[in-house]
């Protein structure tokens, strides 16, 4: 299994993510895919097909799930729109998928749907800082448009399922750059430039000195990514993925909005149930340097409970990553074992909760519906007494 985010060569891993920490590091994101949509109808439609309203979207940026019958996350896009073509922001090598899937149900709409990624690429970097503020002086240098990622915040119509006081999410913002792909390189370096000017070099809260803007590495933005719990289709996502268990209602669904597929199942789980996966965040022991890879199995008193999903050095906290683990799973130490090359690997972790294990959102109602039901002897089955 190939995993381009982690065979990144870096020679100043450190710096790189102080970098974008600052606001003074982008990354060419040339893997990630795009497709567009147009005609008088793209956003009612979109809006219809998926967890998100997008028709008064405007100048915002947004962000949508597709999902299954069964409420299984089948596509993710980031959403922004220019007055003419609604841009899909979507994970690598996802990109023809969802196009296809949103060609199969155009039906009799006036709409358009384009796979844009041999046109377009993605630029990551802060949503604040001196890169972003030299990236608003080239939008008629080859930037399409400019995506801020709405993550930690919960918007409108969205809901929680994490209980952080402090959401590591809040320190620290992405944004994303639709460029034209031939003028990529040349614009990330173009904004290095602009941004030179910006009173270099500055100084991290921790003591580290970012000498200039500079250019990043994959591995440097999927770092960040993991310190800020943000799930990712091509990471957290598996057949089985809801967006409860990710806590992505908090940007991706709206909880008010009317029909779409897989609504029933999410707003069944927020009011009645309890997602049966949760995500961790795990700090994984680095005395042997080892870095678990995605799908590396979780374990606690000799049991699995999950997998991790994502894993990355951390410049501040050394080698972590994301997990999926059984609701009942508990917080605290775990093992994580894989094989890899013909050889057993093992490292210790500690896993802290993101979703709540208690299993309820903000959302969620005092007392779930149904609650002191009592199957009655003898009933049949589906019978139910209202206890006391």
């Amino acid at each position: 299994m190939s995993h381009p985010d982690y065979l990144d060569i870096i020679d100043d891993p450190a710096g790189e993510q102080h970098a974008l920490a600052t606001g003074a590091g982008i990354v060419v994101l040339d893997d990630r895919d795009t497709v567009s949509v147009t005609g008088p109808n793209r956003l009612t439609w979109l809006t219809t097909l998926s967890s998100q309203i997008v028709t008064d979207i405007g100048e915002e940026s947004r962000e949508l799930l597709l999902l299954d019958a069964q409420g299984h996350i089948a596509h993710a896009a980031g959403v922004i729109d220019d007055g003419e073509t609604t841009w899909l922001l979507t994970d690598a090598g996802r990109g023809p998928a969802l196009a296809a899937f949103l060609e199969s149900m155009r039906f009799l709409l006036r709409v358009e749907v384009a796979e844009r990624s041999t046109e377009v690429c993605q630029l990551g970097m802060s949503a604040a800082g001196p890169l972003r503020a030299a990236i608003e002086q080239l939008r008629g240098e080859g930037v399409i448009g400019i995506w801020d990622d709405p993550w930690p915040g919960v918007c409108p119509g969205g809901t929680t399922y994490s209980d952080i006081a402090d959401h590591p999410g809040t320190h620290w913002a992405a944004t994303i750059v639709l460029a034209e792909r031939e003028r990529a390189d040349a614009l990330a370096d173009r904004a290095c430039e602009l941004a030179a000017s910006a009173g270099f070099p500055l100084s991290t809260d921790d003591g580290y000195v970012v000498a200039a803007p500079r250019r990043v590495g994959r591995a440097a933005w999927e770092a960040r990514r993991i310190a800020t719990y943000r799930p990712r289709l091509d990471r957290e996502v598996d057949e089985r993925a809801l967006a409860h268990e990710l806590d992505w209602l908090r940007t991706a669904v709206h909880l008010d909005k009317g029909c779409y597929c897989g609504q029933e199942t999410v707003a069944r789980i927020v009011n009645l149930g309890r997602p049966p996966r949760r995500l961790v965040h795990c700090e994984f022991d680095g005395s042997d340097s080892l870095l678990p890879p995605p799908g590396a199995a979780i374990e606690a008193a000799g049991r699995a409970i999950g997998t991790v999903t994502s894993a990355a050095r951390d410049a501040w906290d050394g080698p972590v990553g994301l997990g999926l683990v059984k609701r009942s799973a508990r917080a605290g130490e775990a093992s994580v074992t894989w094989e890899e090359d013909g050889h057993s690997y093992a490292v210790a972790a500690t896993l802290t909760p993101i979703v709540s294990p208690d299993g309820r959102a903000a959302a969620s109602p005092e007392t779930r519906p149904g609650r002191g039901m009592a199957r009655v002897a003898g009933a049949a089955e589906g019978m139910r007494l209202g206890g006391i």
